[in-house]
């Protein structure tokens, strides 16, 4: 199972006042069934995040892209469970993503 929580972001106004840098902070949770499965699909979410652009979808217009962006992963968080004894817990990663995105006022 995948989960995608958005975090908070950050705004900087950068080159007099031209320029805003806004940065879209993600964490994408990964709960496995065992630590080969959890292995293999984190390696195959860091790879699909970080290796190449993503194409940006129009969610008023299914099919339809916008775009691309680059996501940068600065954080893999393996998660021990609370309870030892809870095995369906045991396999979980959370990855720590950052989209940034500069918009220039003219």
């Amino acid at each position: 199972m995948i989960t995608i929580e958005q975090m908070t972001n950050t705004n900087e106004v950068i080159s007099k006042q031209r320029s805003v840098e806004t940065v879209y902070r993600y964490q994408i949770g990964l709960s496995a069934t065992s630590i080969r499965e959890r292995s293999l699909i984190q390696e195959e979410i860091r790879d699909v995040l970080t290796d190449d652009k993503i194409t940006l979808l129009d969610a008023l217009n299914p099919g339809e892209t916008l775009g691309y962006f680059y996501a940068v992963v600065t954080g893999e968080t393996p998660i021990t469970p609370d309870d030892v004894s809870d095995k369906s817990e045991y396999h979980r990663v959370y990855f720590d993503v950052e989209v940034r995105y500069t918009k220039t006022k003219i």
